[in-house]
């Protein structure tokens, strides 16, 4: 049987989160939450096992800027966790504690639909031509990195084990001179340095364009590599419903599909009650 696992990602969990969360283990899942927030007291459960990583360690192994703008953050230190400090896992979910999941059956119906995709996520889009245009973040995708890009809202998203090997190996070869670019583009783009550059162009009649900082960032990493490496990615219907920005309401929520974002974490269990009360959708979605 494969090893699968639950990732949750929280800056501070709630008791209902992890109370919810601790059910898939009956199901096969090893569960684990990733907590910002390290200042966090945790209190640790039987049935899933809260995770902390000093934000030093995590940078110091490369995994920073995944989610940018934040340096380190949760997603930081769950790839780190399961690309280097338990690499073993066939599958691992990554949840964000704002993505609703209607039932435990939701997830589990779902992994099994599509037990033979390296990806399962939101539709994805590709960009074929490498142009910077269309979507802000293109323009920070690393040189290192070549085109074709795909991108997908990741809120909610299942790796294989390939997957989050091509991130580490990416990872590996690519952190120290991330970084050391980084630190020139921001010191090349600070205030005063930056005006001495433009008095300088204006001389020479050109105009200078800022640099951009360049991020794995988690919307086109996990995506760009599998597709370099032809790895079979589902952009599911269920997950569709996975998106930047959406006022849910339970009249527009299937026991069949993922909603992100719901803010309110502690509202949850009651969202789900509402759901199940409702009869089966017939299809998937809004």
């Amino acid at each position: 049987m494969p090893k699968k696992a639950i990732a949750i990602l929280a800056r501070a969990p709630v008791q209902g989160l992890l109370s919810f969360y601790g059910q898939f283990r009956a199901y096969g899942f090893n569960v684990f939450c990733i907590i910002d927030d390290n200042s966090y007291r945790v209190t640790q459960s039987h049935q899933v096992q809260c995770v902390q990583i000093n934000n030093k360690e995590c940078v110091s192994f490369g995994f920073s800027n995944f989610a940018p703008p934040y340096r380190c953050a949760a997603w930081d230190k769950a790839l780190y966790y399961f690309c280097k400090l338990h690499p073993d896992y066939d599958y691992v979910w990554f949840i964000e504690d704002d993505v609703l999941i209607p039932s435990v059956d939701t997830l589990v119906s779902i992994d099994r639909k599509y037990d033979y995709a390296d990806i399962i996520s939101a539709p994805y889009i590709v960009n074929e031509s490498g142009r910077a245009d269309g979507w802000h973040w293109w323009k920070h995708v690393p040189d290192e990195m070549p085109p074709p890009w795909c991108r997908a809202m990741v809120c909610a998203v299942r790796l294989s084990n390939t997957v989050l090997k091509s991130v580490a190996h990416f990872t590996d070869a690519n952190a120290m001179r991330l970084a050391r670019s980084n630190t020139v583009t921001t010191i090349m783009n600070s205030r005063g340095i930056w005006r001495l550059r433009k008095r300088f162009a204006s001389l020479f009649g050109y105009r200078l364009h800022k640099q951009h900082l360049r991020y794995p960032f988690i919307e086109f990493t996990f995506h760009t590599l599998a597709m370099h490496g032809r790895k079979c990615i589902v952009g599911a219907k269920e997950l569709e419903s996975v998106v930047w920005r959406e006022a849910w309401r339970t009249a527009d929520m299937t026991t069949e599909c993922f909603y992100h974002p719901v803010k309110d974490i502690s509202a949850h269990e009651f969202y789900r009650q509402q759901i199940g009360e409702r009869p089966r959708s017939p299809s998937s979605g809004r």
